[in-house]
């Protein structure tokens, strides 16, 4: 009869030894939740984001951001010794940036033992500080440049409405899972507006619903602003240029001898009406854009 080499617990056929260990004291010897001397995580002190894995992540809880990053750092870095699941509960505030957590596992260590529960306590260290985004908005710093213009006039006050519905609808859309998703600034100008934006894929994302839209001519160059030191790449700006058509909503225009008065673009198509037969006419975009098309007048310019 064999018994267990340190609490002296009997065998059984229901609860045979594991390395001369009875079943408890298996468990107390390899525990299932391992559990790393220090955990930290970065919490941003402006916008509550956290730092996971070298990634900054939104916080889902703006009012407690740092339970959140406690608790997604916890079930990142403590692991089981075998198979099971865990679940992380805040406790509270030690002060001094530490939050003490409960860890509820459940699982086993060994295929003989049964799952069964196993809690431990823990303490992660957070420190304030501020995320490269909130970094780069007190700073001001952009990427690309949308430059809005029509082509030899002035951007009419419904283009302008349209043109920051379309901004701001994007941004409320892509801010939640694109932190860099926002404009930086606005210039208002004589001859058009540029909005300047914090990532170049969202400038080319609402420069092309812009286009998508209204039939605009859209023009990218790229300027070198610098070398990153650390990594000896070309830092350059884009720079988007959308330009509206020459004519706007109820304009009259020529093309192959049809008067047509401009009423909207759709399915990358001008379309108006043909003024001798008061019939749908489409125009193609590129015959616009290669100068096939003429301004005649505005509705209200004519007798």
């Amino acid at each position: 009869m064999r018994f267990c080499a340190i609490c002296g617990k009997l065998e059984s056929k229901d609860e045979p030894l594991i390395d001369n260990l009875c079943w408890n004291c298996y468990r107390e010897k390899h525990k299932l939740i391992i559990i790393p001397k220090n955990i930290e995580v970065h919490v941003c002190s402006s916008c509550g984001s956290y730092r996971l894995g070298g990634k900054w992540i939104q916080s889902k809880r703006f009012d407690k951001p740092e339970f959140e990053a406690a608790i997604e750092a916890v079930k990142k870095y403590v692991k089981l010794t075998g198979n099971g699941v865990i679940r992380v509960l805040p406790e509270g505030f030690l002060g001094k940036g530490r939050i003490k957590l409960k860890i509820i596992a459940f699982g086993t260590v060994h295929p003989l033992i049964p799952n069964y529960e196993e809690k431990a306590s823990i303490i992660v260290k957070v420190r304030k500080t501020t995320c490269p985004t909130c970094i780069k908005i007190a700073s001001k710093h952009y990427v690309a440049t949308i430059q809005i213009r029509a082509e030899g006039r002035k951007l009419t006050r419904n283009e302008i409405t349209l043109v920051n519905r379309i901004i701001e609808n994007t941004v409320y859309r892509e801010i939640e899972h694109d932190r860099s998703a926002y404009v930086v600034e606005v210039e208002e100008l004589s001859e058009g507006i540029n909005f300047k934006f914090a990532s170049t894929r969202i400038a080319r994302l609402i420069a092309s619903k812009i286009k998508n839209e209204v039939g605009a001519q859209i023009k990218e160059t790229f300027k070198l602003i610098g070398i990153n030191r650390s990594t000896g790449k070309r830092i350059s700006r884009l720079t988007i240029s959308v330009r509206f058509p020459p004519f706007t909503f109820n304009d009259i225009v020529k093309f192959n001898d049809h008067l047509i008065r401009f009423e909207g673009f759709k399915s990358g198509k001008f379309i108006g009406i043909d003024l001798s037969s008061w019939s749908k006419f489409s125009i193609n975009y590129k015959d616009v854009w290669s100068n096939k098309v003429e301004k005649i007048a505005s509705l209200n310019e004519l007798p």
